[in-house]
């Protein structure tokens, strides 16, 4: 049950941090959205339950979990050297400009980049990164030294890339592959952490959110200069002057958690705002990402196909760009393909995939199952954000890997009674 009240634990703070956060937004269907919240919660713990009561799988793949990862190692390095010399170093080469100038390395950084062939390199090879992390830190112990020292230099390097181009995306997502895979690694029995590394751990832990919440506030303080970081960009007002939390917090930190709060919870405005919007078309699968709507449209020529999209719509209708200005939540993406209803269900599927992919990797030592689990607990931890699929390289690493797990189990073996209650 560990994974799923972590998960519910996240996304109620910040439902917390909307409802009773530093801004005031003007919503007047707030019943209608806390009962769809509650609604897609209450499917997410169903569906995990439903899970863990279901049959996990054998492995069948040809290669064993350590033959498989130390093919992933080898091959994810080579290609993040081929890809770092042909870049001239890439974002990892504008450390010192983010330093210094934060947002001339945001512009220019890598994720604004247009259309290139190191863009579709990266595209195809982001599902060998992703399974190269999390099977590497699963099967530390039974890798080489080579292999670590490849799998840490890779890491590294992507957090230094994402400072590079002053993102916070590519940082959070590396660092909650590794915390998902050591902790799958725990509690299916491949290392047991001694009490002397779990005190190791939760310091490295606090000392990384320390670190990535002085990261946060210099971004917020230096990426936008010239702009009132006090004042919500959604609503253009500033916070509320009797908020409970200023009372709390030191003054100095006050531009910090406003931030963090905005950037936690202002999806759910937009979320009031979809769920009113008319009814005009599912999708069949594509509505849910920006990048298959426009990959339709360059082929098709179908223009229309566009406004199917809930999230499309409302960054037109709203003012604020064609996508990706403010976040919406994952929800009214999946509404573009099944419907607000039919989102409830969706949800519920994927807490059922997540519990089992843990029950497998309790079970059964599929390795695939671990960057399976990986992936669907980044894709619940983004639900109060964005859909995580709206790239050719998301849609690659959230649907390949889990559909590579899917391929590579065998036999049923009844689960439930192996599954740890909490924090065994």
């Amino acid at each position: 049950m560990l994974p799923i009240i972590m998960l519910l634990f996240w996304l109620s703070i910040t439902i917390i941090l909307f409802a009773f956060g530093p801004y005031n937004y003007s919503v007047d269907n707030k019943a209608v959205l806390y009962l769809y919240l509650f609604a897609v919660h209450l499917a997410l713990f169903i569906g995990y339950i439903r899970g863990l009561n279901s049959h996990s799988r054998t492995y069948k793949g040809k290669l064993s979990g350590v033959k498989l990862t130390k093919i992933l190692i080898a091959a994810n390095f080579l290609i993040f050297l081929f890809l770092l010399t042909y870049s001239g170093g890439g974002d990892v080469a504008n450390i010192r400009l983010a330093l210094v100038n934060p947002e001339e390395a945001y512009i220019s950084g890598s994720t604004k980049e247009g259309i290139s062939a190191l863009n579709y390199i990266g595209i195809f090879t982001a599902p060998i990164a992703v399974l190269a992390v999390t099977l590497g830190i699963y099967y530390w112990k039974e890798v080489a030294f080579l292999y670590r020292i490849a799998l840490i230099s890779y890491i590294i390097s992507t957090v230094m890339g994402g400072i590079g181009s002053s993102v916070r995306s590519s940082i959070v997502s590396i660092l909650m592959m590794v915390s998902t895979s050591i902790a799958a690694a725990h509690f299916s029995g491949k290392y047991r952490l001694s009490r002397r590394s779990k005190m190791i751990m939760f310091f490295s832990i606090l000392i990384v959110t320390v670190c990535f919440i002085y990261y946060f506030d210099f971004l917020a303080q230096n990426r936008s200069v010239g702009r009132d970081m006090m004042l919500n960009p959604l609503t253009l007002e500033l916070p509320k002057e009797d908020h409970v939390m200023y009372k709390i917090i030191p003054e100095n930190s006050h531009i910090t958690y406003t931030v963090i709060a905005f950037y936690l919870s202002h999806s759910y405005s937009r979320l009031a705002t979809a769920l009113k919007m008319p009814f005009i078309g599912i999708g069949f699968g594509a509505g849910n990402s920006v990048f298959l709507i426009r990959n339709i449209i360059r082929i098709t020529g179908w223009e229309w196909f566009e406004k199917l999209s809930y999230g499309m719509r409302l960054d037109r209708e709203s003012g604020h760009g064609i996508f990706g200005v403010f976040w919406s939540t994952i929800y009214p993406w999946i509404a573009s393909d099944v419907t607000f209803p039919g989102s409830i269900i969706v949800v519920s599927f994927i807490g059922y995939i997540l519990a089992v992919t843990w029950c497998d990797i309790l079970n059964c030592c599929n390795p695939i199952a671990v960057s399976a689990f990986s992936c669907i607990f980044f894709i619940i931890y983004s639900f109060p954000m964005n859909n995580p699929m709206q790239d050719g390289a998301g849609l690659l690493v959230f649907i390949g890997i889990p559909l590579m797990w899917i391929i590579t189990r065998k036999y049923y073996i009844r689960c439930s009674t192996a599954v740890p209650l909490l924090f065994e």
